[in-house]
Parts: structure tokens; C-alpha cells; sequence
């Protein structure tokens, strides 16, 4: 399952810098607010959506946490950390427009590659925290890791791990479905909407997607993973 909308052209471009800031660690422990980012650079209520992604994705490419937590979802920001995607440069590969976003496909020197959506209008003060919806592909990190370590104990029948890594009602879908043999492959991690999602697919491009909660699967604890859409 994609964002809103999956971009499909394939174009090279360089990303635009954005403007500077100290350095830190995308994804602090709380959200930068819009007066201090209004206070550091000003207003971006009127800036264009692809330079804008450029500059949110400039910034988690320098890891710089600052800038990113202007332009971008503490959420979205937790996942390109959680999935090892800070700290690498970023080229923009195309961008399309739908249902009220423009939507801008970005990939690394390894073929890794992170759709973002970026609010058009109704943006917060100042035009802050727009980019508000991430599908990361190829990479394979923390969230990932805890969604595959459910993924193997339901495909090898230990009962109690699927207990032990799903909500009672994510593990009893499991447990009841015979699909768990059908060479399940990674896709995507996915925030959208307020949740996150680890995708998968069958050789035959069915989907396969557990919905987790980003804190405790990033603590490992029990029941991070809270619902699955089967096929």
C-alpha cells in the first residue's frame, strides 16, 4: 500500500540545500514548534511543495534535526531515523500532485528510496510541519526488524512469539490465517495518516501489512504490533 498517491517518473536532480542550523539528531524527543521555527527562518506558508520537500530532505540528509523538525512530522522524522535513513544524500527522482499534497520521490547512492507527502494548503503557522506522511522502501531498520521478527515466528508456528510480538487480536488473525507460508518479501515502512505500517508481498505482489507502535517496537517490548491486513 502506497501513500495517497505513488509518484512513477524517474528524473536525477540535484536536492536544493536548505537553510542552515546546528546540528543534531532528526527526531528529537519532542516537536519543534512553529514559533521557533518562525523565530529561526521566518514564514514558508507560500513556499512551492517540491522546494520544500527538498529542504526537509536536504536536512535529514545532513542530519540535521532542527531544520527537519520545521519542515517535517515528528512521526515521518522517526521512521527515516528508526529505518537508518538520516545522514545519507538524497536526490530527487519526481513529484506529482493529488488530494490536496504534492507527493516528491527521493533516493540514495544505494537505490534506497523514501516517498514524502507535503501538505499544500491548511498548512500550520508559519507553513511549518508539512511534510506529514513517509513510505520508505529498501531499507531495513529497527521497525522493520521488530515486523519481521513477528513475520518469522508466525511463518515458522511459534504460537507464543506471535503472542508475545502482536496484540491478542493482531495475533489471533495471524494464528487463524493459513497464508503465512506464501514468501513473504519486505516492501515499505509507511507512515500515513497518524500510523505506521511495515508492508510485505507475496511473489504475486499481494500485500501482506502489520500496523505497529513505533515507541514500544523501537523498546522492544511486547505487543508492539497492534493490527494486520491479510489477504
Amino acid at each position: 500500500m502506497a501513500l495517497r498517491i505513488m509518484s512513477a517518473a524517474v528524473a536525477a536532480a540535484a536536492l536544493a540545500a536548505a537553510p542552515g542550523a546546528a546540528a543534531s539528531t532528526p527526531g528529537e524527543t519532542q516537536r519543534t514548534t512553529n514559533s521557533v521555527c518562525s523565530e529561526a527562518f521566518g514564514s514558508v506558508q507560500q513556499l512551492p511543495a517540491v522546494t520544500y520537500g527538498n529542504r526537509f530532505m536536504a536536512a535529514v540528509g545532513r542530519a540535521d534535526g532542527f531544520v527537519a523538525g520545521c519542515y517535517g512530522d515528528f512521526a515521518v522524522i522517526r521512521v527515516l531515523r528508526a529505518q537508518g535513513l538520516t545522514g545519507t544524500r538524497w536526490t530527487w527522482v519526481s513529484s506529482q500532485s493529488g488530494f490536496g499534497y504534492t507527493y516528491s520521490t527521493y533516493r540514495d547512492g544505494s537505490g534506497r528510496q523514501v516517498e514524502i507527502a507535503i501538505l499544500l494548503g491548511d498548512r500550520e503557522p508559519g507553513g511549518w510541519h508539512a511534510v506529514d506522511a513517509v513510505r520508505a522502501q529498501g531499507s531495513r531498520g529497527d521497525l522493520s526488524r521488530y515486523a519481521d521478527r513477528l513475520l518469522q515466528a508466525w511463518r515458522a508456528g511459534d504460537a507464543a512469539a506471535v503472542r508475545s510480538l502482536a496484540c491478542p487480536g493482531a495475533a489471533a488473525a495471524l494464528l487463524g490465517s493459513d497464508a503465512a507460508d506464501r514468501g513473504w518479501r519486505p516492501e515499505a515502512v509507511r507512515f500515513d495518516q497518524g500510523e505506521t505500517w511495515v508492508e510485505y508481498a507475496d511473489p504475486a505482489g499481494t500485500p501482506l501489512s502489520f500496523r505497529l507502535i513505533p515507541p514500544a517496537a523501537l523498546a522492544g517490548t511486547s505487543h508492539a504490533v497492534v493490527q494486520v491486513l491479510l489477504p
